[in-house]
């Protein structure tokens, strides 16, 4: 089981440190908040098929107001490798991979 709480201080995503530098989202630009808010959505594909890339609760990155305005307020850091790993390339493979494990009923053969 995933914790509840985020040490706002470490990668939101993974929670842990490493060499790779952290990004924060409050510096995203303006322009570039589509992709916060792609990200967003993402997380909650991969929770809804059940394919998170790794033990996340995306409950702990929202205060109730929406992941996107919860990392900005938080001043949320993550790092780009933990990011990549919640593209749209990814959620249309994970999906792929769901379907093609999709148990059929005799009915359906």
């Amino acid at each position: 089981m995933t914790s509840l709480t985020t040490n706002w201080s470490h990668c939101c995503f993974c929670q842990t440190t490493k060499k790779e530098t952290l990004r924060f989202a409050r510096n995203v630009q303006d322009h570039h908040k589509h992709h916060l808010e792609e990200l967003a959505t993402n997380i909650a594909h991969f929770e809804s098929i059940a394919a998170l890339p790794f033990p996340l609760n995306p409950k702990r990155l929202n205060n109730g107001k929406r992941i996107v305005q919860t990392l900005i307020e938080n001043n949320a850091c993550y790092h780009v490798a933990c990011k990549l790993l919640f593209t749209n390339y990814k959620v249309e493979r994970a999906k792929s991979k769901c379907d093609s494990l999709k148990i059929y009923t005799w009915d359906e053969i």
